[in-house]
């Protein structure tokens, strides 16, 4: 995918200048002529650099630039200065409020598009950091905070697109004996081992987290809750028959699961999904239960046991469960 910029510049001719200029650098270039139009499609596109006027009418650059970074939607979007005549103090303003850089006008096309290269390049490692910084670091799935941010996205596009939203909770049942017998080593290779298979038993386009301690969570755009009931089952099953083996030692687990469903949960999609997961270890464990008192479903013994591959089949294309980086471990 294109990095894109961002050109905040009430002179049209000035805009278009640069525009022409930074085309050339294989991008796609976003336009505004004042700073309130600037800060909302900032704000919904997300661009990966703003080339910022400072001289502007109504909110000049510096305000325009407060308001971005007090933003955490745009707070990591590196914001270059265009300006023709500035101060020192006015440059240390502007570096202050969170600006990266200054361009005088008349610019040199050359300098401008060198200045433009190190914002992009600044912006691809910020996102390389923040990517790292979500992944769970045994398992290499997605951890919690990843969760956090995208289930909010995937609860509004379900309901803006009026179709399901499921969530499964697990957690690895006896799982701290584990770690007393065996040792931490054994532990972390447990949860690595289950995460692959709890990837597996999903689509390519669900999203597979690590939640904390030995709890995951699946997230099942597309899916009924009778349907994730099956995914679930399937977890248990596959979870149940696998022998891990690590070191010489050998263990098997079972896994206590809670689903959810948006149209009965709403907001709370992901709490009640944590509270049936409660509910099916405190029935003895190595169960689904189905939150807000749902009756189970019968499970298609063949459904449960079918491969991932057959439920993207049925409900859509497959995607990245996990992340590039992830995919890219050792």
């Amino acid at each position: 995918m294109k990095q894109s910029i961002l050109i905040i510049e009430d002179c049209k001719m000035t805009n278009a200048m640069i525009r022409r200029v930074v085309e050339e650098m294989d991008v796609d270039i976003l336009s505004a002529y004042n700073g309130e139009a600037g800060i909302a499609m900032a704000v919904s596109l997300l661009p990966d650099l703003i080339l910022l006027d400072v001289q502007m009418p109504g909110i000049d650059g510096f305000e325009v630039c407060r308001r971005l970074k007090a933003d955490p939607a745009t707070a990591m979007i590196p914001v270059i200065y265009l300006t023709a005549e500035t101060t020192l103090e006015e440059k240390i303003h502007g570096l202050n409020l969170g600006g990266s850089d200054y361009i005088a006008k008349p610019f040199d096309n050359a300098e401008l598009q060198a200045r433009v290269m190190v914002g992009l390049r600044t912006k691809y490692l910020l996102d390389v950091l923040s990517q790292k910084a979500m992944i769970d670091g045994v398992t290499a799935l997605w951890n919690r905070t990843f969760l956090d941010q995208r289930v909010v996205k995937e609860q509004n596009a379900a309901q803006n697109e009026s179709r399901a939203l499921t969530c499964i909770m697990i957690d690895i049942d006896h799982f701290k004996q584990v770690n007393d017998r065996y040792g931490h080593a054994m532990g972390d290779h447990v949860l690595r081992t289950f995460g692959q298979l709890l990837a597996d038993c999903c689509r390519g386009d669900d999203l597979v987290c690590r939640y904390g301690g030995e709890e995951f969570v699946a997230l099942l755009p597309g899916i009924s809750l009778d349907s994730a009931a099956q995914v679930a089952e399937r977890i248990r099953r596959t979870a149940e028959q696998h022998e891990i083996d690590y070191c010489g030692h050998k263990v098997r687990i079972t896994c206590s699961l809670g689903v959810s469903d948006l149209a009965s949960s709403g907001p709370a999609l992901v709490a009640d999904a944590d509270r049936a997961m409660y509910e099916a270890k405190q029935a003895g464990r190595n169960r689904v239960v189905l939150a807000n008192g749902s009756p189970l479903p019968t499970i298609d013994p063949q459904a449960a046991s079918a491969p991932a591959a057959s439920e993207s089949q049925a409900h859509g294309p497959a995607g990245d469960r996990r992340c590039s980086l992830a995919q890219n471990r050792s």
